[in-house]
């Protein structure tokens, strides 16, 4: 007897580049104009691709990048993946995305720094570890991850991607 085969649900995505670009695309799209269905989109896809399509369809290099991350860079891409589960589930009660879950605050569109007092107006920000980011900080970031995973040729990742992070990070008191 042979077990019959469901057709794939793909539909012209099919590539950790795919993936990449779709992401890039949405981003591009925030950076027009802020919305809530954009940003949803936005980490949906980032995750993703963080925590499934790279290990299915990666490269051996691009395996071996994620690996490389520093710490804070994965914290970054974890708040990623909780904003995501958070926002697709009406409740999180999945014992493993607790347990991993960094993220401690999200501050809904407030004005809490000089960007935003000046410039952008009110913005979410989200709150994990030491760290303290506005969404477009934040999406930015996870940006400069992938441009490194997908398209960097060092094998180290750039040193002003760490540096951005840490200007985000909350002082001491």
């Amino acid at each position: 007897m042979t077990k019959s085969r469901k057709p794939p649900t793909r539909f012209g995505l099919e590539t950790c580049q795919d993936m990449h670009e779709k992401l890039k695309w949405e981003a591009q799209r925030l950076e027009n104009g802020w919305s809530v269905y954009d940003t949803f989109n936005f980490v949906v896809t980032a995750h993703h691709l963080y925590i499934d399509w790279i290990e299915k369809c990666g490269s051996p290099e691009v395996k071996a990048k994620k690996l490389l991350l520093p710490e804070p860079a994965k914290m970054v891409l974890q708040s990623i993946v909780d904003l995501a589960n958070g926002n697709k589930h009406w409740e999180l009660t999945h014992d493993k995305s607790l347990e991993r879950q960094v993220i401690t605050e999200v501050y809904e569109r407030t004005i809490n720094d000089w960007y935003a007092y000046f410039i952008a107006g009110p913005r979410v920000y989200i709150v994990f570890g030491d760290y303290k980011l506005s969404m477009m900080e934040l999406i930015h970031q996870v940006l400069g991850y992938f441009k490194w995973i997908f398209e960097g040729g060092d094998i180290a990742l750039p040193l002003e991607l760490q540096r951005q992070l840490e200007l985000c990070r909350i002082p001491k008191t």
